[in-house]
């Protein structure tokens, strides 16, 4: 009986490094795709937080869930689109950032307290496509869009600066200028040499 344990534990964190593999390729080609295309992204991302908003409002009308349940998810989703309003700009020092975070980790607790009081039985499946509607298609959406404010311009350049130049290319710059300097020749400059 143990071997058949250890075979299907070994098998479970095999399957569990997959899907960890092909959610992190799944995220990095996300990734790229909003670097490719940030004006859609940005749209895409606002209509989003719109229409998971409406679908919480169908929520309120159908009257199965708890009300305040999807008032806090329907809160939660109007601080991420707090977020989006300077897209792709997204600063996480910022107070929007601070209420969206503290949004997800309050949607969450909401619901899954919702699921501990068996007040939404659904199959495992159908809970992970609620999960991925209600709660997590918007914040993995504004995760993906982090790496954006790498390919924005600042607002102010110094005008003798490069905009490419990087803490690499200047240390690179000053090592290779060490050994690449021109050293003083051993040969006299012609004006101090005497003429006979």
């Amino acid at each position: 009986m143990w071997f058949v344990f250890l075979v299907t534990f070994l098998g479970g964190v095999g399957a569990a490094m997959l899907a960890t593999t092909c959610i992190a390729c799944g995220l990095f080609y996300a990734a790229e795709l909003a670097e490719e295309n940030s004006v859609a992204m940005g749209k895409i991302l606002k209509w989003t937080v719109r229409v998971v908003i409406g679908l919480h409002c169908l929520l309120l009308l159908d009257g199965t869930l708890p009300r305040w349940s999807t008032l806090v998810g329907t809160a939660c989703h109007m601080c991420y689109g707090l977020l989006l309003l300077d897209y792709p700009n997204i600063d996480l020092a910022s107070p929007a950032a601070a209420f969206s975070a503290i949004a997800l980790v309050v949607d969450h607790y909401v619901w899954l307290n919702v699921i501990a009081d068996h007040k939404l039985l659904l199959p495992f499946l159908n809970l992970v496509g609620f999960f991925l509607i209600f709660l997590w298609i918007v914040p993995v959406g504004c995760f993906v869009s982090l790496s954006l404010n790498d390919l924005t311009l600042p607002l102010g350049i110094d005008a003798g600066a490069s905009p490419s130049t990087t803490l690499f290319k200047h240390v690179w710059t000053a090592i290779t200028s060490t050994f690449t300097a021109p050293r003083p020749s051993s040969a006299r400059h012609s004006s101090h040499t005497k003429h006979y």
